[in-house]
Parts: structure tokens; sequence; C-alpha cells
């Protein structure tokens, strides 16, 4: 084989290796273990569910159905481990009677969003926002029990040494409002994911809208 031509397999060989995680130095990809999938997943999931069931009413005023109803979410989260993750977008429909849907359309901004798992801690970035969709069901001017979110988009994380994972995520969230819990399945990383989490009860108004989730969410 030509000189010229060995050298270009050989890169190739090595493009090809650091594409499917096998590099080792700084700003090289690698892939996440199943530990950090399973400590990543729920803050996506209750930085989702918490500020959309927070803001949106569990019961309607019967005085005010008569006109599309319009709802703006605004919430910022502290992350277990330091950084934002920052959940906007709005909420709106005809629900005339008491009974329709509010269509859900928000995204999710992460910012050095801190994850631990393994007593290592990764920072965790939106790329550059993470759609959050769903249609927010009511019957008889209560929301129903059981509500389904989906969250799509990608994340970057960091490890300490500087090495970056880039993911795709596609979850589904089945959530349960009277227990505040959810089935979260679906992919991140390529990885099938399929765990419960809870969220914790409704936080006290503030100023600015800022809470933290490290104690807010469980795990099962």
């Amino acid at each position: 084989m030509p000189r010229t031509a060995a050298r270009a397999v050989g890169t190739f060989f090595l493009l090809l290796a650091a594409a499917c995680g096998g590099g080792t130095g700084p700003n090289l990809p690698y892939i996440l273990s199943d530990e950090q999938i399973r400590a990543i997943v729920p803050v996506l999931a209750v930085g989702a569910l918490e500020p959309v069931f927070t803001t949106l009413p569990g019961q309607l005023d019967p005085l005010n159905l008569s006109a599309p109803l319009q709802y703006s979410i605004d919430r910022t989260a502290v992350c277990p481990s330091g950084g934002t993750i920052a959940t906007t977008g709005a909420a709106g429909g005809d629900v005339a009677g008491g009974s329709g849907s509010l269509n859900l359309s928000a995204g999710e901004t992460l910012v050095a969003c801190g994850i631990t798992s393994d007593t290592t801690t990764y920072s965790v970035a939106s790329g550059p926002v993470l759609g959050v969709y769903g249609l927010v069901r009511y019957v008889a001017g209560t929301a129903d029990n059981v509500q389904h979110l989906f969250i799509q988009g990608t994340i970057s994380v960091v490890n300490p040494q500087g090495q970056i994972a880039l993911c795709a995520v596609d979850l589904t969230l089945d959530a349960t409002l009277t227990i505040r819990s959810a089935h979260v399945t679906g992919n991140l990383c390529r990885r099938g994911v399929d765990l419960s989490v809870t969220w914790g009860p409704r936080p006290q108004a503030r100023t600015p809208d800022t809470h933290s989730l490290s104690k807010r969410i469980t795990i099962r």
C-alpha cells in the first residue's frame, strides 16, 4: 500500500475510534455509563414536570372558561450539583365548559447543570434548548390525573477530564398528578430508558422563582 494511502487509512481509524467513544484525551467523545444515564434522566424529567404542573391549575376557574386560556411558564431550578435548568414556554387552548386540552410548548435550558454519579460530577448543557411538549387535559374543570409530556432535543455532557458526550434526548413522561410520580421511557444517548421518578410538594412562591431540584427527586 502506498505510504500516503496508509496514512489516510490510519487517520480514518483514529477518527472512527474517537467518534465511537474510544478517545481518552480531553475534548474527545466518550460513552455514558448506565449510572450516568440514571442520574441525568430524573433531572430532565422533574425539570419539566414540576414547572408545568406547578404553573397550570389543577382546578379551572368556572367563571373564566368562555375564552381560550393561556398560561406562561417560567421557572428556574438549581441542579443537584450546581448550575441551572430553566423551563420557559406557554400552554393554551379552548376548554369551554371545563373540558378540553391545553397545548403545551416549552423548552428546558441547562447551563452548566451539575449532576453527580458515582461521586463524580458532570456538567450538562442543552443544545441549545430541549423541547417540552404535550396536551394537558381537563375534564369537568379538573386536570386529568394522568398526563403525558415529551422531551426531545440534544444535550452535551462533559466529564472532569474535558471529554464530551453529545446525546440525543427522546423521552416520554407518563405522569400521575395525585402522587406526583412519572414513568419515564424512551432513549438518551441511544440507550433505552425505563424508570420512575417522583417530584416534591409544590414550593412556596419565591422571587425570583428559583428553587433546588437536589431534594425534590426520588428515583424508583
